[in-house]
C-alpha cells in the first residue's frame, strides 16, 4: 500500500504517478517494468518514489487493487439488482469486467497482467475467504445478499465453496480471453455455458 505521504499528495500528482507506472507496466511485464522509466515518465526524483511506494512491487498491486475495489462495488450492486442470484449476478459480473478492462487505455495493460498473473496478483484482484469472518468485510457481505433459497445448500460450506468455484472460473475465463484475443461474443459464449454446467451439472438424473 502507498504510504501516507502519497496521499498527502494532491490528486493531480497522484494521478501522474499511476499514469506512469500504467504506462510501464503495459508496455513491459512486471519482471521487466522499470522504476527508472517510471520516475522518468513522471518527473519525480528516484528518492520521492521510495516516499510514495516500497518497491516496484507494491505499486504495481496498489494498482490491481484499485481496479479489485471497483470489482468490488460492482458485484454488490449487481446482487441487489438481481435480488440475490447468484448466477445471473456473475454472469452480468464477468461482462462487466471484460467492458471494463478491454477499455482502449486498459486493454493492454490488463492483458499483460493475465498474461503474466501469479497468486499474488489474483489475491490483489479477486477477494477471498480468508477475511469472512470480518464484519466489515466485501466477502461476508458479498454472501450474505446472495438468495440461498435459490441453491442446494447441503452443507454449512457449500456457499463459500460455489463463490470461490465462480471467482475461479471468472478469472481462469478472463485470462484465457485476454491470451487468446478472442472476441466478446466467444468470450461471453464461453462464461455462460461454464454457468450453466455449474448450475445444473452433468450428470443426468436417472429414476431408480
Amino acid at each position: 500500500m502507498p504510504t501516507q505521504t502519497f496521499f498527502h499528495l494532491s490528486k493531480e500528482k497522484q494521478t501522474t504517478l499511476l499514469k506512469a507506472a500504467m504506462k510501464e507496466f503495459t508496455h513491459q511485464s512486471f519482471a521487466n517494468a522499470s522504476i527508472n522509466q517510471i520516475i522518468k515518465e513522471a518527473s519525480i526524483p528516484r528518492g520521492s518514489f521510495y516516499m510514495y511506494f516500497q518497491d516496484k512491487e507494491d505499486l504495481y498491486f496498489y494498482l490491481l487493487e484499485q481496479s479489485r475495489d471497483r470489482f468490488q462495488k460492482q458485484l454488490l450492486i449487481l446482487i441487489e439488482e438481481e435480488h440475490g442470484d447468484l448466477f445471473c449476478t456473475f454472469e452480468r459480473f464477468f461482462e462487466s469486467i471484460i467492458d471494463y478492462c478491454s477499455k482502449k487505455n486498459h486493454r493492454l495493460f490488463f492483458k499483460q497482467v493475465f498474461a503474466n498473473i501469479n497468486s499474488q496478483a489474483e489475491k490483489r484482484l479477486f477477494p477471498t475467504k480468508t477475511n469472512v469472518f470480518d464484519p466489515r468485510s466485501f466477502y461476508k457481505h458479498f454472501l450474505e445478499q446472495i438468495d440461498v433459497s435459490k441453491l442446494n445448500i447441503q452443507q454449512e460450506d457449500d456457499l463459500e465453496e460455489i463463490v470461490g468455484l465462480l471467482f475461479g472460473m471468472t478469472l481462469h475465463t478472463l485470462i484465457l480471453s485476454f491470451t487468446s484475443d478472442k472476441k466478446k461474443e466467444e468470450i461471453m459464449n464461453s462464461y455462460h455455458r461454464k454457468l450453466i454446467l455449474l448450475k445444473y451439472g452433468m450428470e443426468k438424473y436417472r429414476k431408480e
